[in-house]
Formats: structure tokens, C-alpha cells, sequence
């Protein structure tokens, strides 16, 4: 939509002559038309699309500046603490089933492999409670709450939720305050972002009621939610809101319905081949490393530290290419994908323990950079007001697959080779990365809703 089509009912509130009057308002009716043809193709309130709008533009002016880096920094923390329970349990089970009374490591009874069912189950909880529960009580409350849960826990953890709350406080998001009917509270999170950055907004929340205006059609479509709580007040408040709501609002649409199952469907199934061979690193690397007769503790971790090294180009391999217009997001995570596959089948085949440190390292390099592109396309396309939901229900969709892992990994065919679980994994990287070209939805340059 036009930067015309938004400015037009307050130019006409301006006064502007009334020879220019007619054209404007086919102007706004033809604009009006079109955004509420886009809401409902995308499953959401014209109201809220419209506001939305202005409310993108606004973020942009401010600009990218240290704002953004803390929060960058901030989430940084967040997805350090997602990933070092799955890499320590890779890395410690191995010499655990060293000790003394310990079954062996790989094979059937390789049973403290199932340390990582029991960690996916709690996993699985979390995505789906805090998840949803953030589309209710606020992104803010909830990210917060689950440092503070998970530091309970752990003494990292409690470190890492003191740094996110006290030193990098973060404001709640201004679309989900629109989205809430809280547009003076959004209006004031985007001024605190402008001064953050150094810079000066002038949206106010005029500019986001006449933007809707055109869209009101019912007695209360103006109305604002003026009643502020504490944190804790908008728990209690908000949990008896949970309903289908946020579900339904996936499946709206026949193309938000496919886009949706598609989405869950890639993370469940990625959700299984990672942790197939991720998951189990640690005896793998052993292992291979013992065929080539070095049975040393060093091999291992140096091999590990290698892949883990390469993983981070990987996110900044992704970081690049997310935003190449020519190929767009679904092509790199696509591409990423599939060749993250062939290179694990490629590690199966080598001998030497140069080609397993080699295509390791190049595994974890593409493996790092599609999920890097997957975790900012998958939000992109989840409307803002059930976005929580969406993240909630892919997140699970992994964790139930993963689940799976230490399972197949212990107890089927698979475990008879080091590379059982490696093939399994290297053919769902490669069936998932051509299903990802199917997406209906391509997110390169458009703001998201």
C-alpha cells in the first residue's frame, strides 16, 4: 500500500481543496479495498494491518542503532542458553559412559543415549507453553519469565537472566501492543526507540487511529485498551484468554493454512535429522576416529571445536544471503538445506580422519547458516497477533521429532554403524530442502505483518 493511501484521509481532515477531493477519495476507497483484500488474505483484522503499516514505516526511520544491537546482543544470550544444553549433553555423554557401571556408549544398549529424550521432553513443554502463552501475557513478560525459570535451574542461566533483565531491559513489542488495542503504549515503545538510536520519531497515536479509520466497522473499533498492569497483573489477566483464537488465526486462509502445515512440517522434520547427527557427535567423532586408529580424547574435541568453529561462519554465510532479492529466503534455506544433506553423505563415505574433520566442518557450516535463515523466515510469515502460536506449534513439531532421536538412534538398525544415524539424517536434510522450494510465501523486502 502507498504512502498516499495512508496520508489521504489526514490530508482531506488538512482541508485540502475540493477540486483534489474526489480524486482522493477513489484514491482511499481503491487503497481501502486493497489492504482489506490483503488482510484477509493473510488471516488478520484490516484494523490491524493498517496500523501496522504506519507502525513499520515509524520503526524504520528509527533506524538501525544501539537499540537493536542490545537487543541483538540480548537474544544472542537467549539462543547461547537454547543451545548449550543439546551441545553439552553431545559432548559429555560419551566420557559419562566412560565411568565405571556405565552400559556401553553406542549400540542397543547404548541407553544413556536416552539423557537427550528425557531433555526434548521438557523441551517440548516449553515450546508449546511459552509459546502460546506469548501471543497472551506479551513477548516481553514471557522471554523474561523463562530466563528467570531457567536460572532456577543453573547458575549460567541465573547469570545470563541478570545480564537480559537488568543490564538489557527490554521493551515490549510494539506490534503486539497494537495488536492488543494498546496503541499509546506502542507509540511510546517506538519513541524509546528513536531516542535510543539518537534520533527523533513523530508518530503519535492519531497517526495510527486515522490510518484504521477507513476500516472501522463495527461501534468499538476505535476503542483502546488504556488499563496498564504490571507483569504480573498481565499474567492473571491475560491467562483467561487463552483460547482458539490464536490457533484458528494460522489456518484462516486456504494459503496461510498451507504456508502453516508447511512450516511445521519442515521443523518437525528437521527437528529430527539435527539432532540425529548433532545430538551424537561426540560418539561419532570417536568412533570414526578409532577406525583411523587414534582412540585419543583430544582427536575428538579438536574435531569437535573445528565443526563448532565453521558452524559460525555458517550464521554469518546466512546473514548475507537472506537478503538476496534474486533468490529470495526460501532458495538460500533451500540451498543450505540440501547441501548440508550431501555433505553428510559424503562424510559417510570418507576413510581418512582429514575427510571427516573436512565434511564435518562443512556440514555444521550449512546446517548453521539454513536454520540461521528458517528462525527469521518462519516469524516473518506467522501474522503478528497468533505469531506466538505459530513459533509455539514449529517448535513443538521439532521437539516431538526430535524426541525420536536417541530412540532410532539407540534402538533401531541404525545404531549397528556409526553412520546408521548419519545417512538417515543426511536424506532428511535433502527431501526437506526441496520441500522448502514449495513455500507460497517469499518474504525478501516486505515488511512483516
Amino acid at each position: 500500500m502507498s504512502d498516499h493511501s495512508l496520508k489521504s484521509p489526514l490530508d482531506e481532515e488538512k482541508g485540502e481543496k475540493s477540486s483534489q477531493q474526489p480524486t482522493d477519495t477513489r484514491l482511499v476507497a481503491a487503497s481501502t479495498s486493497s489492504l482489506e483484500a490483503m488482510a484477509a488474505s493473510e488471516g488478520i483484522k484490516p484494523i490491524f494491518l493498517a496500523k501496522v503499516t504506519v507502525m513499520n514505516a515509524a520503526i524504520q526511520d528509527c533506524g538501525m542503532g544501539p537499540y537493536q544491537w542490545k537487543l541483538f546482543i540480548s537474544s544472542g544470550f537467549g539462543w547461547f542458553a537454547d543451545n548449550v544444553w543439546l551441545q553439552s549433553i553431545a559432548i559429555l555423554m560419551p566420557a559419562i559412559a566412560n565411568q565405571d557401571g556405565w552400559p556401553k556408549y553406542s549400540g542397543p544398549n547404548g541407553t544413556v543415549r536416552l539423557a537427550t529424550l528425557a531433555l526434548y521432553a521438557g523441551l517440548i513443554v516449553g515450546a508449546m507453553f511459552w509459546g502460546m502463552t506469548c501471543d497472551v501475557i506479551g513477548r516481553r513478560a514471557a522471554w523474561n519469565l523463562t530466563l528467570v525459570i531457567g536460572g532456577v535451574f543453573g547458575i549460567a542461566m541465573l547469570f545470563l537472566s541478570a545480564i537480559r533483565v537488568f543490564v538489557l531491559p527490554m521493551d515490549e513489542s510494539p506490534k503486539f501492543l497494537v495488536s492488543i488495542g494498546r496503541d499509546r503504549d506502542a507509540v511510546e515503545v517506538v519513541h524509546r526507540i528513536a531516542k535510543a538510536n539518537g534520533t527523533v520519531s513523530t508518530l503519535t497515536v492519531e497517526d495510527l487511529h486515522e490510518a484504521a479509520k477507513p476500516y472501522f466497522r463495527e461501534a468499538g473499533d476505535g476503542d483502546q485498551a488504556v488499563t496498564k498492569f504490571s507483569t504480573w497483573g498481565l499474567v492473571k489477566n491475560s491467562l483467561s484468554d487463552m483460547d482458539g483464537e490464536h490457533l484458528k488465526g494460522l489456518f484462516a486462509t486456504p494459503r496461510l493454512a498451507y504456508s502453516t502445515s508447511l512450516i511445521i512440517f519442515i521443523y518437525g522434520a528437521l527437528g529430527l535429522a539435527y539432532p540425529l547427527f548433532n545430538a551424537f557427535l561426540g560418539s561419532y567423532l570417536t568412533a570414526r576416529n578409532a577406525q583411523n586408529g587414534d582412540t585419543s580424547i583430544d582427536a575428538t574435541y579438536s574435531a569437535y571445536t573445528y565443526q563448532a568453529s565453521c558452524g559460525v561462519i555458517g550464521s554469518f554465510l546466512a546473514a548475507g544471503l537472506v537478503q538476496w532479492s534474486r533468490g529470495g529466503r526460501k532458495f538460500a534455506m533451500a540451498f543450505f538445506t540440501v547441501i548440508s544433506g550431501l555433505f553428510l553423505f559424503g562424510l559417510t563415505a570418507v576413510k581418512t580422519s582429514r575427510g571427516v574433520n573436512a565434511l564435518t566442518c562443512l556440514a555444521a557450516l550449512f546446517e548453521n547458516a539454513f536454520y540461521g535463515v528458517l528462525y527469521g523466515y518462519a516469524p516473518e510469515v506467522f501474522p503478528t497477533p497468533h505469531r506466538g502460536t505459530g513459533d509455539a506449534l514449529a517448535a513443538a513439531a521439532s521437539r516431538v521429532t526430535g524426541l525420536f532421536s536417541p530412540i532410532i538412534a539407540v534402538y533401531s538398525n541404525a545404531s549397528k554403524t556409526p553412520n546408521g544415524p548419519v545417512y538417515a539424517s543426511a536424506a532428511i536434510f535433502v527431501l526437506t530442502g526441496l520441500t522448502m522450494l514449495g513455500l507460497p510465501i517469499e518474504t525478501v523486502g516486505v515488511a512483516a505483518h
